[in-house]
């Protein structure tokens, strides 16, 4: 933070320097048409030469951080973790409120006073009718967000207008009450002298006139809201380079204490600080006024939230019994402590249904309800579970923990699980997976949440009643996540050291694992003093499961503890702990806002592999030392340290560290390790795995629905790298069931031709939906793969339901690039198509006209087309290309390049498949040319080798050729006289071989390998060594075999070495 007139001075000088010497970066900035108030971010400004990052103010974030952090602290006495993450939610939302650069009222631009008094005024009903219902609570998601948004407007009303300027300080305590509206000054009333000198060649801008205590707001540009707000003549400009209302950057704005954005700069810190004040008079009696205890203990996250998705089918009726038993026990004994839930959450599902669903502050309640499940129905496997997860994760507060209870396999796998990974992801919240034995495999959908940061445990159903128990030691105001590792483990040992700190009041050590009862064999835990945890011991309580073990310990030692485990299987071992020094947030980031006024929020998506992007942490200030942050595997190897630096900003309740990051191919965790205020070692994690994903999601912005319309939402999905080529499922889902339909579905598509596709989502929001009402919309893309290989990427976007406001926006339009055509010799004009520009608006009901339209003849020379989009309220915005008509003298052959030969492989037992294959290349001195092959990409080929011919033809009709051949082998070991061979693509990945011949093998060495029947699974390094087994009726082929490259490149073949000359494919099967 920069608070005193010599940091000030220094920086009006900095700048001084850089208009003198940087006019090309002046005229830059001057460019952009911005929203402007008290920075949204601590991390921003980079982007300015020769100035401090960080320092240039004090942010909505800083602002709303200290504010709630004593709020908390008078209200509650302590900020625990849950009320840390309600905090970040708030500051999210008041952020973002930047985003938007169309209203004046959102910021109290303008004179808009009514306008805004009134969003105020709206957005405490939105608070207490998310936080009120006949049920007891509605979406406190919703409440925090409004309240953010609410925030925002207040905070505005101290840097935009004159109040610091008219009083000094204090704050105005009338904003936001019920009943009292405010008023403008006539348009006539003159508020400023533009002939006043101000800008940073002078220590102040006493540009206003008397006004006898009457308050005024500056002028932005031409920003409207529910009418023009437009600056006449004597009104104040908001002032700033981006302003251009202002003369010469002329203006009253208090946002930063830099004088080139910021007129009356040198007020920054008095504004901040009634600002500040304002906003916990705001909350503490306005907002607070309107809700019960309860409700504001919810809104402020005070406790976690306690969350449960039930399968209630007849097959879980004695696992319902023991769980329902534990769970009241949970709730009884937390009553009236700190530990006491202050939301809970309970959707049961069966088959088909989900609910009723039970949202409530009310304790009594929710035990009704629990008490009230039974089971019944269901009859066949599959139940609805992911999408009753959805439905949980909606009504969940962001950050928490969610508890799925199940035997049964999804039927609703395949689409929600994208939706559901995506919610939890963005969201924060860890989903448990308790799957109580299944009436099927181990379903791959719930391997997919893994990514969510929750655990799976896949258990007998005689354990129901005791991993509950799990939920009482996890579900903690102070909860910390310590340590996490998932790994495969093949009939051996691991021991993996866990440092545990002097801040950890009690650590909880949850040991699962995939492979069903007598997947693990044995566990120890040991301490730093040598001795092992004994389930005797008066500090541990240790609870062993069907698969796996939960041990809970009190007072833990310091120093490093050591987990060993014997098992046959992929096995996740968890530590939690109670503390209060925390990695409270990761999150990848974009910029936010605009010119002069932004920063970097959390991104929509996750960043592609191999795209560099940053990333933001939070950590919890308490007990902190020195530290780093690491980028971790599954298994816990350190894939790289991160480059991170401390944001310098104004001391609140976070310590924010940022830099650059390389995504790469691989699933990854961070963790922030390093000592604690004693000098002793820590660890903790941040739970979620990313899973970089090949492909990129840009969402549409600045949503609203107005009752009884359709919107329309476009999404842009692209893919990268060869991992993405792919077939891809688009799903959508959303919070008020105003979603309707998606087109299209499904997409192939192919990283290296540039391949984008856009996806529609129409939502349908109803005549009677509540305006100031908030639908969350998720939107996911998902690829073939399934369990946790799949590729899957989505985003969650809120669209707030306005009035019927009259529409002011015109749609944007982009034209194609300029187009050319080639007439033949003679000809003097030419019939061309050519696509219709891309539109997007805030509203459905676009119209797009071309002239001349498409398919109209265009005469030889250069024809400029002109193309308008026009909205339903008349809104227009228009662009041009040209075609240009040559006549053709062209003999030239064009030329074209064939791709190599494609040698890939089909299942055992199949004689044909789908082959794609890259476009050949082709170019020619004009334009127009074209390509064909057959048979085409994407067709049946036969196995074995089959030859594709290409042409090239030029809009004269000259031609050039060429050819390549495609051979399809079975992926198959051979066993007869001559040897065995096998053939493999050697890309990263998990590949499936089939035995051919009735003898069987194994292959041992580095990588994963299992073996599964006639299935050969080989994952990682595949340069390994293998071993034959003993073969009944051809014995004399044991022996060793090793990997050898094709000469060919790109393949391998495993080569019995007891053989010779047998280093070749398995053609036949």
């Amino acid at each position: 933070m920069c608070s005193n007139s010599k940091n000030k001075s220094v920086i009006r000088f900095i700048f001084f320097i850089v208009l003198l010497t940087g006019s090309a970066v002046a005229t830059i900035f001057w460019s952009h048409n911005t929203v402007q108030a008290f920075a949204p971010w601590n991390w921003r400004f980079e982007r300015y030469s020769g100035v401090p990052v960080g320092v240039v103010g004090r942010t909505h974030q800083s602002i709303t951080e200290n504010a709630i952090k004593k709020i908390d602290n008078d209200y509650f006495g302590s900020i625990t973790k849950s009320m840390e993450k309600a905090i970040d939610q708030i500051v999210e939302a008041n952020a973002k409120v930047d985003d938007d650069q169309t209203r004046a009222f959102w910021h109290f631009d303008g004179e808009s006073f009514p306008d805004a008094q009134k969003r105020l005024q709206d957005k405490v009903e939105d608070i207490k009718r998310e936080l009120s219902t006949a049920q007891g609570i509605a979406d406190p998601t919703q409440a925090r967000e409004a309240l953010g948004k609410a925030l925002h407007t207040l905070q505005d009303y101290y840097s935009h207008s004159n109040w610091t300027e008219t009083f000094g300080s204090g704050f105005n305590n009338v904003l936001g009450i019920s009943g009292v509206n405010l008023s403008r000054l006539p348009s006539t009333t003159s508020t400023c002298d533009d002939n006043v000198n101000c800008g940073c060649l002078y220590s102040t801008c006493n540009n206003l006139l008397p006004l006898q205590l009457a308050i005024t707001s500056g002028y932005y540009s031409s920003r409207s809201g529910l009418q023009e707000r437009v600056k006449v003549s004597g009104k104040c400009s908001h002032g700033g380079p981006s302003d251009t209302s202002s003369i010469s950057g002329k203006g009253i704005n208090k946002d930063v204490y830099w004088c080139y954005i910021s007129p009356h700069n040198y007020l920054h810190d008095s504004a901040a600080d009634s600002a500040k004040a304002a906003t916990e008079y705001f909350i503490s009696n306005v907002v607070r006024s309107q809700l019960s205890s309860k409700q504001f203990a919810v809104l402020l996250g005070y406790t976690p939230q306690l969350a449960f998705v039930i399968d209630t089918t007849e097959s879980m009726q004695n696992k319902i019994a023991s769980a329902k038993q534990e769970v009241i026990n949970i709730v009884n004994n937390r009553q009236g402590t700190r530990f006491e839930p202050s939301l809970y959450i309970l959707v049961p599902f069966n088959d088909p249904g989900i609910g009723p669903v039970t949202v409530t502050t009310d304790i009594n309640v929710f035990k009704s309800a629990v008490n009230a499940l039974t089971a019944s129905g269901g009859g066949d496997c599959p139940e609805p579970s992911i999408s009753a997860t959805v439905e949980g994760l909606y009504k969940m507060t962001n950050f928490g923990d969610l508890f799925l209870y199940t035997d049964a396999t999804s039927n609703d796998g395949i689409l929600a699980k994208a939706a559901a990974k995506t919610l939890a992801w963005r969201k924060g919240i860890k989903i448990h997976r308790i799957i109580l034995g299944s009436c099927s495999p181990l379903d791959p959908a719930y391997l997919t949440l893994a990514g969510s940061g929750g655990q799976l445990f896949y258990l007998p159903g005689t354990d129901a009643g005791n991993i509950t128990k799990f939920v009482d030691y996890i579900v903690r105001p102070d909860n910390v996540d310590v340590f996490s590792v998932e790994e495969r483990i093949v009939n051996s040992t691991r021991i993996y050291p866990v440092a545990i700190d002097s801040t950890l009041s009690s650590i909880t050590v949850a040991i699962s694992s995939i492979g069903g009862v007598g997947s693990i064999s044995s566990i120890t835990i040991q301490r730093p003093d040598g001795s092992i945890v004994q389930a005797s011991d008066t500090d541990a309580s240790f609870t062993p499961l069907g698969v796996g073990a939960l041990v809970k310990i009190a007072a833990p030692m310091v120093g490093l503890w050591n987990v060993s485990i014997t098992a046959n299987s992929t096995v996740n071992l968890r530590v939690y702990g109670e503390s209060g020094l925390d990695l409270t947030s990761f999150a990848f980031v974009e910029y936010h806002g605009h010119p002069d006024h932004e920063g970097y929020g959390r991104a929509d998506a996750l960043p592609y592999i191999g795209q560099t992007t940053k990333a933001l942490a939070k950590v919890s200030p308490f007990g902190v030392g020195a530290l780093q942050f690491q980028m971790r595997t599954k298994a816990g190897a350190v894939l790289q340290t991160l480059n991170f630096s401390e944001i310098q900003k104004e001391t609140g309740i976070f310590r924010e560290f940022g830099g650059d990051i390389t995504v790469p191919a691989v699933p990854f965790l961070v963790y922030l390790v390093g000592t604690d205020s004693s000098g002793n070692q820590f660890q903790r994690v941040w739970a979620p795995v990313m899973k970089p994903q090949p492909l990129q999601i840009i969402a549409p912005q600045g949503l609203e629905l107005v009752p009884g319309q359709t919107t329309l939402l476009k999404f842009k999905i692209k893919a990268f790298s060869s991992l993405g080529y792919d077939l891809y499922t688009f799903s959508a889902t959303d919070s008020k069931g105003y979603y309707y339909s998606i087109t299209p579905a499904t997409k192939i598509l192919s990283p290296g031709f540039n391949d984008t596709v856009e996806v529609t989502v129409e939502i349908r929001t109803p005549a009677n939906a509540v305006v100031g009402s908030v639908d969350s919309i998720t939107f996911a893309a998902q690829g073939s793969a399934d369990g946790d290989n799949s590729n899957i990427n989505g985003v969650v976007i809120d669209a707030e339901v306005v009035g019927n406001i009259p529409d002011t926006t015109p749609p944007t339009i982009d034209c194609s690039q300029n187009l050319t055509a080639t007439a033949i010799s003679g000809q003097n004009n030419l019939v061309v198509n050519y696509p219709l520009p891309t539109v997007q608006d805030n509203r459905n009901g676009v119209t797009v006209n071309c002239s001349p339209q498409s398919g109209s003849s265009f005469p030889v020379g250069t024809t400029t087309v002109t193309c308008t989009a026009t909205d339903a309220a008349s809104n227009a915005n228009s662009c041009v290309f040209t075609i240009t008509v040559t006549q053709n003298s062209d003999s030239t052959s064009p030329t074209i390049n064939c791709p190599t030969n494609v040698i890939t492989s089909i299942p055992y037992g199949q004689s044909s498949g789908v082959i794609y294959y890259s476009a050949p290349a082709v170019s020619d001195d004009r334009a127009g040319v074209t390509s064909n092959c057959s048979p085409a990409s994407g067709s049946t080929f036969s196995r074995g080798t089959t030859v594709v011919s290409c042409t090239a033809m030029d809009a004269a009709g000259n031609q050039a050729n060429c050819s390549f051949t495609v051979t399809i082998y079975d992926v198959s070991l051979q066993d007869d006289a001559s040897g065995d061979t096998l053939l493999f693509n050697s890309i990263t990945g998990s590949y499936i071989f089939y035995r051919c011949g009735p003898s069987g093998f194994t292959l041992s060495g580095q990588g994963t390998i299992t073996r599964q029947g006639c299935l050969v699974k080989l994952g990682g390094d595949p340069k390994v060594s293998a071993t034959l087994d003993s073969c009944p009726i051809a014995p004399a082929n044991k022996g060793s075999a090793t990997i050898k490259p094709n000469p060919i490149g790109g393949w391998f073949y495993i080569t019995d070495s007891n053989t010779t000359n047998n280093t070749r494919p398995c053609p036949n099967g």
